[in-house]
């Protein structure tokens, strides 16, 4: 009887389950970074907004005449924004002590810097200028305010 010599079957199956191994854990580690990479382009958006409207804020007090806030005023209780507030961001929100609430607006976002973010009706961010605080309207894990992202 002739030796043959080539893969077996069983060493073709171990092979193949190696690589789909390496393939899975691959696809979960790039999944990962991937929602790890947008958690953080959030918060850097939240970080630049934050800056902005403190500044905003600031010369609003000043000089209340030629420096308007930024944003569309958030009536919690009529709310006619168009913006579409989860209930437990509501809860929030209506949480908040002297809460001057605005709803920025994609025109306003470009103009301030974040130039990368895409607002709609259920995703966008509302500002506090009495505390400085940045809310995303989606949450991350649980979470809205910058302060707990």
């Amino acid at each position: 009887m002739k030796r043959q010599e080539g893969i077996t079957l069983i060493a073709l199956v171990i092979t193949i389950i190696i690589v789909g191994m390496i393939i899975i854990v691959g696809v979960q580690y790039a999944k990962e970074y991937i929602n790890n990479q947008e958690i953080e382009d959030i918060k850097s958006s939240m970080l630049v907004i934050q800056g902005v409207i403190t500044n905003i804020g600031n010369k609003h007090e000043i000089d209340e005449e030629n420096n308007t806030l930024l944003g569309v005023k958030l009536e919690l209780e009529n709310n006619e924004t168009g913006y579409n507030i989860s209930e437990e961001l509501k809860s929030i929100l209506e949480g908040m002590e002297n809460a001057n609430l605005y709803i920025l607006n994609q025109e306003e976002l470009n103009n301030i810097g974040v130039k990368d973010v895409e607002i709609n009706n259920s995703k966008f961010y509302i500002v506090d200028y009495n505390s400085g605080e940045v809310f995303y309207s989606l949450g991350i894990n649980g979470k809205y305010k910058l302060s707990e992202i």
